[in-house]
Protein backbone atom coordinates (compact mmCIF):
# COMPACT_ATOMS: atom_id res chain seq x y z
CA UNK A 1 0.00 0.00 0.00
CA UNK A 2 2.87 2.67 0.97
CA UNK A 3 4.60 1.75 -2.24
CA UNK A 4 1.69 2.32 -4.36
CA UNK A 5 0.97 5.83 -2.79
CA UNK A 6 4.59 7.08 -3.31
CA UNK A 7 4.62 5.73 -6.87
CA UNK A 8 1.00 7.96 -7.19
CA UNK A 9 3.15 11.05 -5.73
CA UNK A 10 5.77 10.75 -8.26
CA UNK A 11 3.58 10.35 -10.91
CA UNK A 12 1.51 13.55 -10.09
CA UNK A 13 4.58 15.28 -9.35
CA UNK A 14 5.42 14.33 -12.69
CA UNK A 15 2.40 15.62 -14.37
CA UNK A 16 1.92 18.47 -12.99
CA UNK A 17 4.38 20.63 -14.96
CA UNK A 18 3.31 19.10 -18.33
CA UNK A 19 -0.52 20.15 -17.11
CA UNK A 20 0.33 23.86 -16.75
CA UNK A 21 2.31 23.48 -19.93
CA UNK A 22 -1.15 22.64 -21.86
CA UNK A 23 -2.77 25.58 -21.07
CA UNK A 24 -1.28 26.88 -24.02
CA UNK A 25 -1.77 25.98 -27.79
CA UNK A 26 -0.33 27.58 -30.84
CA UNK A 27 -1.09 26.40 -34.60
CA UNK A 28 0.79 27.78 -37.38
CA UNK A 29 -1.33 28.95 -39.83
CA UNK A 30 0.73 29.73 -42.74
CA UNK A 31 4.29 31.08 -43.51
CA UNK A 32 5.90 33.46 -45.88
CA UNK A 33 7.52 33.27 -48.35
CA UNK A 34 5.11 31.02 -48.45
CA UNK A 35 6.51 27.74 -49.63
CA UNK A 36 8.36 24.74 -48.01
CA UNK A 37 11.38 25.35 -49.59
CA UNK A 38 12.55 28.66 -49.54
CA UNK A 39 15.42 30.76 -50.24
CA UNK A 40 16.40 33.62 -48.74
CA UNK A 41 18.34 36.69 -49.62
CA UNK A 42 20.78 39.06 -47.93
CA UNK A 43 18.85 40.55 -45.12
CA UNK A 44 15.48 38.78 -45.70
CA UNK A 45 13.73 36.99 -43.39
CA UNK A 46 11.13 34.02 -43.36
CA UNK A 47 8.08 34.72 -41.34
CA UNK A 48 5.34 31.99 -39.63
CA UNK A 49 1.71 33.21 -38.68
CA UNK A 50 1.21 31.93 -35.50
CA UNK A 51 -2.79 31.61 -33.86
CA UNK A 52 -2.46 31.31 -30.19
CA UNK A 53 -4.32 30.16 -27.09
CA UNK A 54 -3.13 30.60 -23.27
CA UNK A 55 -4.61 30.57 -19.97
CA UNK A 56 -1.44 32.48 -18.74
CA UNK A 57 0.72 34.71 -20.41
CA UNK A 58 3.79 33.17 -22.36
CA UNK A 59 6.41 34.23 -24.88
CA UNK A 60 6.49 32.51 -28.44
CA UNK A 61 9.77 31.83 -29.58
CA UNK A 62 11.37 30.12 -32.43
CA UNK A 63 14.16 27.49 -32.73
CA UNK A 64 15.67 26.75 -36.12
CA UNK A 65 17.13 23.14 -36.87
CA UNK A 66 19.05 21.39 -39.02
CA UNK A 67 19.23 17.98 -39.42
CA UNK A 68 18.22 18.01 -35.46
CA UNK A 69 20.94 20.41 -34.30
CA UNK A 70 19.73 23.74 -33.41
CA UNK A 71 20.83 26.82 -35.85
CA UNK A 72 22.01 29.99 -34.91
CA UNK A 73 20.17 32.40 -36.27
CA UNK A 74 18.99 35.42 -35.56
CA UNK A 75 15.33 35.63 -34.34
CA UNK A 76 12.20 37.01 -33.47
CA UNK A 77 11.73 38.21 -29.65
CA UNK A 78 9.27 38.03 -27.88
CA UNK A 79 6.11 39.76 -25.58
CA UNK A 80 3.99 38.33 -23.58
CA UNK A 81 0.12 36.72 -25.24
CA UNK A 82 -2.20 35.55 -23.01
CA UNK A 83 -6.05 34.69 -24.31
CA UNK A 84 -6.75 34.04 -28.13
CA UNK A 85 -4.96 35.65 -30.89
CA UNK A 86 -2.30 36.10 -33.64
CA UNK A 87 1.09 36.27 -33.28
CA UNK A 88 4.55 36.25 -35.81
CA UNK A 89 7.51 34.93 -35.57
CA UNK A 90 10.80 34.99 -37.42
CA UNK A 91 14.35 34.30 -38.55
CA UNK A 92 17.11 35.43 -40.68
CA UNK A 93 20.19 34.38 -41.83
CA UNK A 94 23.71 35.78 -39.58
CA UNK A 95 25.65 33.92 -42.12
CA UNK A 96 25.96 33.75 -45.63
CA UNK A 97 25.30 30.50 -45.70
CA UNK A 98 23.13 28.08 -44.07
CA UNK A 99 20.00 25.62 -44.05
CA UNK A 100 17.07 25.13 -41.52
CA UNK A 101 14.64 22.52 -42.53
CA UNK A 102 12.59 22.38 -39.23
CA UNK A 103 11.36 25.48 -37.33
CA UNK A 104 9.63 24.53 -33.38
CA UNK A 105 7.82 27.41 -31.95
CA UNK A 106 8.16 26.91 -27.78
CA UNK A 107 5.76 28.68 -25.57
CA UNK A 108 6.41 29.77 -21.61
CA UNK A 109 8.62 31.28 -19.61
CA UNK A 110 11.91 31.40 -20.98
CA UNK A 111 12.51 28.90 -18.17
CA UNK A 112 14.29 25.38 -18.85
CA UNK A 113 11.68 23.66 -16.77
CA UNK A 114 8.08 25.63 -17.96
CA UNK A 115 8.89 25.96 -21.67
CA UNK A 116 8.42 23.30 -24.47
CA UNK A 117 7.83 22.76 -27.98
CA UNK A 118 3.79 23.82 -29.07
CA UNK A 119 4.01 23.90 -33.16
CA UNK A 120 6.74 22.26 -35.18
CA UNK A 121 7.37 23.83 -39.20
CA UNK A 122 9.04 21.47 -42.01
CA UNK A 123 10.69 22.10 -44.99
CA UNK A 124 13.76 23.44 -46.29
CA UNK A 125 14.90 27.22 -46.17
CA UNK A 126 18.15 28.45 -47.07
CA UNK A 127 20.79 30.82 -47.21
CA UNK A 128 21.37 33.24 -50.52
CA UNK A 129 24.24 36.39 -51.95
CA UNK A 130 21.28 36.48 -54.43
CA UNK A 131 17.51 38.10 -53.96
CA UNK A 132 15.52 35.51 -52.28
CA UNK A 133 12.07 33.99 -53.01
CA UNK A 134 9.49 37.07 -52.77
CA UNK A 135 12.35 39.66 -53.28
CA UNK A 136 10.31 42.51 -54.86
CA UNK A 137 6.74 41.38 -54.42
CA UNK A 138 4.26 42.61 -52.02
CA UNK A 139 4.17 41.64 -48.39
CA UNK A 140 0.83 39.61 -47.32
CA UNK A 141 -1.91 41.78 -45.54
CA UNK A 142 -1.64 39.51 -42.61
CA UNK A 143 2.43 39.71 -42.05
CA UNK A 144 1.91 43.68 -42.33
CA UNK A 145 -1.27 43.54 -39.76
CA UNK A 146 0.68 41.95 -37.49
CA UNK A 147 3.53 44.02 -37.64
CA UNK A 148 1.31 46.71 -37.23
CA UNK A 149 0.08 44.74 -34.19
CA UNK A 150 3.51 43.96 -32.76
CA UNK A 151 4.85 47.84 -32.89
CA UNK A 152 1.58 49.29 -31.21
CA UNK A 153 1.94 46.39 -28.49
CA UNK A 154 5.40 47.04 -28.20
CA UNK A 155 4.49 51.07 -27.66
CA UNK A 156 2.23 50.62 -24.93
CA UNK A 157 4.84 48.68 -23.12
CA UNK A 158 7.53 51.53 -23.22
CA UNK A 159 4.71 53.87 -22.76
CA UNK A 160 3.76 51.89 -19.23
CA UNK A 161 7.37 51.36 -18.36
CA UNK A 162 7.49 55.27 -18.55
CA UNK A 163 5.01 55.45 -16.96
CA UNK A 164 6.29 53.43 -13.94
CA UNK A 165 9.61 54.65 -13.76
CA UNK A 166 8.11 58.25 -13.65
CA UNK A 167 5.97 57.44 -10.74
CA UNK A 168 8.88 55.76 -9.18
CA UNK A 169 11.47 58.46 -10.21
CA UNK A 170 9.02 61.10 -8.67
CA UNK A 171 9.18 58.89 -5.44
CA UNK A 172 13.14 59.17 -4.96
CA UNK A 173 13.25 63.26 -6.18
CA UNK A 174 11.10 63.71 -3.00
CA UNK A 175 13.36 61.29 -0.92
CA UNK A 176 16.37 63.53 -2.35
CA UNK A 177 14.81 66.64 -1.63
CA UNK A 178 14.22 65.88 1.95
CA UNK A 179 17.14 64.55 2.48
CA UNK A 180 18.45 67.75 1.65
CA UNK A 181 16.85 69.54 4.09
CA UNK A 182 17.40 66.84 6.96
CA UNK A 183 20.77 67.68 5.85
CA UNK A 184 21.22 71.56 5.83
CA UNK A 185 19.21 71.64 8.98
CA UNK A 186 21.53 69.21 10.60
CA UNK A 187 24.75 70.41 9.65
CA UNK A 188 23.54 73.77 11.43
CA UNK A 189 21.62 73.10 14.41
CA UNK A 190 23.85 70.15 15.82
CA UNK A 191 26.90 72.51 15.64
CA UNK A 192 24.91 75.23 17.75
CA UNK A 193 23.96 72.64 20.24
CA UNK A 194 27.81 71.55 20.58
CA UNK A 195 28.61 74.98 21.30
CA UNK A 196 26.17 75.72 24.02
CA UNK A 197 27.02 72.28 25.33
CA UNK A 198 30.64 72.17 25.01
CA UNK A 199 33.49 73.96 26.71
CA UNK A 200 37.11 75.42 25.56
CA UNK A 201 38.65 74.20 22.39
CA UNK A 202 35.80 71.71 21.32
CA UNK A 203 33.28 74.81 21.43
CA UNK A 204 35.80 76.41 19.09
CA UNK A 205 35.91 73.54 17.05
CA UNK A 206 32.15 73.43 17.09
CA UNK A 207 32.32 77.26 15.60
CA UNK A 208 34.37 75.91 12.29
CA UNK A 209 31.01 74.18 11.37
CA UNK A 210 28.88 77.08 11.88
CA UNK A 211 31.10 79.41 10.32
CA UNK A 212 31.39 77.37 7.17
CA UNK A 213 27.74 77.03 6.19
CA UNK A 214 26.98 80.12 7.09
CA UNK A 215 29.82 81.29 4.68
CA UNK A 216 28.02 79.16 1.84
CA UNK A 217 24.21 80.63 2.90
CA UNK A 218 25.68 84.38 2.36
CA UNK A 219 27.60 83.15 -1.13
CA UNK A 220 24.20 82.11 -1.96
CA UNK A 221 22.35 84.97 -0.77
CA UNK A 222 24.50 87.45 -2.18
CA UNK A 223 25.17 85.74 -5.75
CA UNK A 224 21.38 85.55 -5.92
CA UNK A 225 20.98 88.96 -5.31
CA UNK A 226 23.25 90.22 -7.78
CA UNK A 227 22.27 87.25 -10.43
CA UNK A 228 18.97 85.46 -9.62
CA UNK A 229 20.25 82.74 -11.95
CA UNK A 230 23.84 82.24 -10.48
CA UNK A 231 22.66 79.46 -7.56
CA UNK A 232 20.01 77.44 -9.81
CA UNK A 233 21.09 74.52 -7.57
CA UNK A 234 21.50 76.25 -4.36
CA UNK A 235 19.98 72.92 -2.78
CA UNK A 236 22.27 71.02 -3.72
CA UNK A 237 25.27 73.51 -2.14
CA UNK A 238 23.23 73.54 0.88
CA UNK A 239 22.98 69.61 1.03
CA UNK A 240 26.61 69.34 0.01
CA UNK A 241 27.81 71.64 3.20
CA UNK A 242 25.09 70.18 5.47
CA UNK A 243 26.91 66.92 4.72
CA UNK A 244 30.21 68.10 5.13
CA UNK A 245 29.02 70.15 8.50
CA UNK A 246 27.44 66.90 9.91
CA UNK A 247 30.54 64.84 8.63
CA UNK A 248 32.63 67.35 10.81
CA UNK A 249 30.64 67.34 13.73
CA UNK A 250 30.42 63.35 13.49
CA UNK A 251 34.56 63.33 14.05
CA UNK A 252 34.36 65.79 16.65
CA UNK A 253 32.21 63.56 18.91
CA UNK A 254 33.83 60.36 17.70
CA UNK A 255 37.42 61.96 18.84
CA UNK A 256 35.44 63.63 22.34
CA UNK A 257 34.69 59.97 22.89
CA UNK A 258 37.91 58.16 22.61
CA UNK A 259 39.80 60.77 24.41
CA UNK A 260 37.00 61.14 27.37
CA UNK A 261 36.63 64.49 26.90
CA UNK A 262 32.26 64.07 27.63
CA UNK A 263 33.16 62.28 30.87
CA UNK A 264 35.33 64.67 32.19
CA UNK A 265 32.78 66.81 33.89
Amino acid sequence: MGRCVILLLVLLATLVPRAGLAETRVRIVESWPAAQEVRLGPRQSFYLRLAYESDRPVGLWLHAYHQGRQVSVGSSPSRRYQGTGEAMAWFFFTEPVGVVDEIRIVAGDGSRDDTTVVATWRGRVSASTRPGDGSGRAEPAWLQALREQERQARQRDRQAAMDSADDSGDGWVLLLAWGMVVLGIAGLVVPLVAIRKWEGGWRVAAMVPVVLVGFVVLRIVVGIAMDPSSHNLWPFELAMVGGLSSALMLLFVVVRWLVGAGRRR
